[in-house]
């Protein structure tokens, strides 16, 4: 039955309600699973019914459709949650989907640049865009002279494939903002 159970809870209940963290969590009642930590429950609790624990039950069908399976999988972290229990963790589900080509961005652009690396980038081209007007490059040699400027480097066990994809998307959002000036 695990992870995508469509069995549904209809209210949000009471720690007592629970038996344990992980029957809290994969009815998604971050309510009930905040309580229950407080009062020092074990954030790898184990449902024998579902076969999981509280962290993957988190993320179940039902923890999702009630749109909290984020916050309680974080406060289970919060509270020390093992992410490397049982044979199917949630990374093991995240490889899984990434390989079948999953996105990261829910958007469904191919993003390769993270939202925050944008903003810094965008602000390095701005200051650089100012400093070729200054010295009067000819506006056609801006995104060449920018992109060695910015000197993309690839990160440990990257791959070329990434890395080009990368250093592409940053040369389009370098004359994407030439372009707008």
């Amino acid at each position: 039955m695990w992870p995508f159970s469509k069995r549904k809870h209809t209210q949000q209940s009471s720690p007592r309600q629970y038996a344990t963290v992980a029957q809290a969590a994969h009815a998604g009642d971050l309510c009930a699973v905040r309580q229950m930590l407080k009062r020092g429950d074990d954030p790898n609790s184990y449902d024998p019914k579902y076969a999981a624990y509280a962290i993957q039950l988190a993320l179940s069908a039902q923890s999702v459709e009630s749109g909290s399976h984020a916050d309680i999988v974080q406060l289970l972290l919060d509270h020390g949650a093992n992410v490397n229990v049982g044979t199917k963790t949630p990374l093991w589900v995240a490889d899984i989907l990434r390989r079948a080509g999953a996105q990261l961005h829910a958007d469904g652009a191919n993003r390769l640049i993270a939202p925050a690396k944008e903003q810094e980038i965008r602000k390095v081209v701005r200051e650089l865009m100012y400093f070729a007007d200054q010295m009067q490059v000819p506006r056609s040699e801006w995104a060449d002279m920018i992109e060695r400027k910015i000197n993309i480097q690839p990160g440990p066990g990257t791959a070329d494939s990434q890395y080009l994809a990368f250093k592409q998307e940053v040369r389009k959002l370098i004359e994407e903002m030439i372009a707008e000036r």
